[in-house]
């Protein structure tokens, strides 16, 4: 007999979606461009969730947030202030660390080493409110199915959008082959081309705007949208503020397209790369894609790339030097 995830009938966020564990630390290395031995406990904590019947892994957070941050800041208080002044944020905060994150890549004052420590540090220090953030769209989603207006395979489908890459959430490999289909390469390099360091005035342009010019490339190489009258589906765009979320997040951009190969290792990563791909890195290795960009051609071991935040056609760009620290996604195959 088939076992069903969710019994029919609403039910609070609080029965549907519960934290189930707030423990197991363990030690989170990084490599900072400072003695170690200076360095603040970077322990983690993981953090589970329920839904329905089943148990997903949520994003781990810093055991002890707040003296992390204060470490950060007080190293990086050129850069944090900088940043903050140029862009008019509030003060750096669990809650707009990924502002400060998409805007630190954009940051030329600063070494590579430096910027991948000062990127780690906010792909964890933001995870807590992005769990927040996943929590309540699991409840949505589970409000749909409970309503009839989803199945119970698309609820799970959805909820797996959400959450990141990891061995225990079964989310690992491409769930929607489908969506990897052929692209008109020649199309797809020329928009890039042309939109590399510019903004299509049709489709807008937003802080962090990598996941939007990424969809603009892919809809111009011929592949066709997904509509939905709801953000949280499908992937479209209608305008610029009537869109899906899989159109301007990386994160669910590709899991919505699938990610087929991940490795640590830039070099390994290139051999397996190929003009038309679409590529990922995921900051700090949390398991939720960061940024992503265009392959636009490729000759040898390097890759000539299309992208926005920042805005170039290079080879390489600064890619190469995320490796071993980030984690690259080849997306859509």
């Amino acid at each position: 007999m088939r076992k069903h995830l969710f019994k029919k009938g609403r039910m609070t966020i609080s029965a549907v979606i519960a934290i189930l564990s707030l423990s197991i630390p363990y030690a989170h290395a990084v490599e900072p461009p400072w003695s170690a031995s200076t360095q603040p406990d970077e322990s983690l904590v993981s953090h589970y969730v329920s839904f329905g019947n089943r148990t997903f892994a949520l994003l781990d957070t810093y055991k002890d947030p707040d003296s992390v941050r204060a470490y950060y800041s007080d190293h990086f208080e050129t850069v944090l202030s900088d940043i903050a002044r140029e862009n008019s944020l509030s003060t750096l905060a669990e809650d707009t660390a990924s502002l400060y994150k998409d805007y630190v890549r954009q940051y030329d004052n600063l070494s590579e080493d430096a910027k991948s420590s000062l990127l780690n540090f906010l792909d964890y220090y933001e995870n807590k409110a992005e769990n927040t953030f996943i929590s309540q769209n699991l409840d949505l989603i589970y409000r749909d199915f409970s309503d009839g207006t989803i199945t119970e395979g698309q609820a799970v489908d959805q909820a797996l959008l959400l959450l990141p890459y990891k061995e225990e959430n079964h989310n690992t490999q491409p769930r929607f082959p489908d969506r990897n289909s052929g692209i008109n390469l020649e199309a797809a390099k020329s928009y890039a081309r042309t939109y590399a360091t510019t903004t299509n005035g049709f489709y807008g342009r937003y802080k962090a705007d990598c996941t939007n010019f990424a969809s603009q490339i892919l809809r111009a190489g011929g592949v066709q949208m997904t509509n939905h009258s709801d953000e949280r589906y499908g992937w479209w765009f209608k305008s610029h503020g009537n869109r899906s979320i899989s159109w301007i997040n990386a994160d669910t951009f590709t899991k919505y397209m699938g990610s087929g190969y991940q490795v640590k290792d830039w070099n390994a990563f290139v051999v397996y790369i190929l003009p038309g791909d679409f590529i990922g890195y995921d900051d700090g290795n949390d398991g939720k894609v960061d940024h992503v960009a265009f392959v636009y051609d490729k000759s040898g071991n390097s890759v000539q790339i299309a992208q926005h935040s920042s805005d170039y056609l290079k080879w390489n760009g600064g890619w190469p030097g995320m490796s071993h620290k980030a984690k690259f996604y080849r997306i859509r195959r």
